[in-house]
């Protein structure tokens, strides 16, 4: 018989839980507690921001596959091009000597890659008046300040853009002859190409070694049609030598503007005000940075970057620069984001971390004059509230 009762105390427990309407007060407090909320924050805008520059160093590329010409952004761009014409070779298959060689013209064919502002350029044609090579610095080892190369205007000398793919520079025949005077079995063509006016442009030149698809058959050609006593031809040869390099022009970048760049490496600080909505104790979910392009003044297919917390050091002018983000990279579109890693604003609104705004630095290489410029920027925030206690 107890052992009937003794079950039936169990069934009672396992239905019904024989409950006796007593809870737990711990229980009854984790019950009745507000376990917080996911907040999004609207989106906050740049305080403010500005450039910097941290390295000068505009090193010359003229075996990479572009050759840029032009000025934007406080930095002109020069080219400078080699071509070799054998004119006793020439003459002498057409069955005469150099001296019978004639030329009735001189022209380049410089292919394009790319270009921003195209409407803008005008361009100068220079002879150089010193030595140059392909591959060199253009910076003074002791002041770390762009050298001045000198050239001197070629007068009769043009230079226009044919349509979106080509720049088309002709020579005048007195050039051609001055370079006879100095070889004349195998006279020797250099030109520079500089920026004309104060419009902001850029020209990207396909070089000599340019290999891929879009640069074959695009690489700087030169055309001379010739006549040897009763025989007439028309020589075509590519670029011996070609090269180019970037300077600052009247400072560099103005210091307003975003810009972070590689070659002459330039910085922005971006400083965002926390929202005092946002209460002590909350946790930040996730934070992203967003930043809407200038594709215009810009100039990169793909421009990796780090992103840093700035910690200013007023008293012995320094500053300290905190890596946040492993290395990111940005394409070329009209608005980026970026995942910021959300310790740095934790820190930041909780008030471990000093809000001095944050850095974005290019990073990589090789050392290629690259840029973007930033119109706006935008940090998105997520939290979570703290439990109500």
């Amino acid at each position: 018989m107890h052992r009937f009762i003794g079950l039936y105390v169990i069934l009672c427990l396992a239905l019904f839980g024989c409950s006796t309407e007593k809870i737990s007060p711990a229980g009854r407090v984790l019950l009745g507690r507000d376990p917080g909320q996911v907040v999004t924050v609207p989106a906050i805008g740049l305080e403010s921001g500005a450039s910097f520059q941290e390295v000068l160093l505009p090193i010359i590329l003229g075996q990479r596959e572009e050759i840029l010409t032009g000025q934007m952004n406080g930095f002109q761009f020069q080219s400078l091009f080699r071509f070799r014409i054998p004119v006793d070779s020439l003459a002498q298959l057409a069955g005469g000597s150099a001296a019978d060689f004639v030329a009735g013209a001189v022209s380049v064919k410089l292919g394009l890659r790319g270009e921003r502002l195209i409407n803008q350029a005008q361009v100068v044609i220079l002879q150089p008046d010193q030595e140059w090579g392909e591959i060199q610095t253009f910076v003074d080892s002791l002041t770390r300040s762009e050298r001045v190369f000198p050239a001197s205007l070629i007068l009769g000398a043009t230079g226009q853009v044919s349509g979106d793919t080509s720049l088309v520079i002709d020579l005048p025949i007195s050039y051609f002859d001055a370079a006879r005077l100095a070889d004349a079995s195998a006279p020797q063509l250099d030109f520079m190409v500089a920026p004309d006016g104060i419009g902001d442009f850029l020209l990207d030149i396909v070089t000599r070694e340019g290999l891929t698809i879009s640069a074959l058959g695009r690489q700087p050609q030169l055309v001379v049609p010739y006549r040897v006593g009763g025989v007439s031809d028309t020589f075509r040869v590519g670029a011996a030598a070609d090269t180019y390099w970037g300077r600052r022009v009247d400072g560099g970048p103005r210091k307003e503007l975003l810009i972070v760049s590689k070659g002459t490496f330039y910085s922005s600080i971006l400083n965002f005000t926390m929202p005092s909505s946002i209460p002590r104790g909350a946790t930040v979910n996730s934070a992203e940075l967003e930043l809407d392009l200038d594709l215009d003044h810009s100039y990169f297919t793909a421009l990796p970057f780090e992103m840093y917390h700035v910690e200013f050091e007023t008293a012995v002018d320094d500053t300290t620069y905190t890596i946040y983000n492993t290395q990111a990279e940005v394409n070329p579109t009209t608005t980026v984001k970026v995942v910021f890693n959300q310790s740095l604003i934790q820190g930041w609104t909780s008030g471990a971390q000093i809000n001095q705004g944050v850095a974005i630095r290019a990073v990589g290489t090789p050392i290629d004059f690259t840029w973007l410029v930033i119109r706006d920027a935008r940090l998105n925030i997520i939290y979570s509230t703290p439990p109500e206690l």
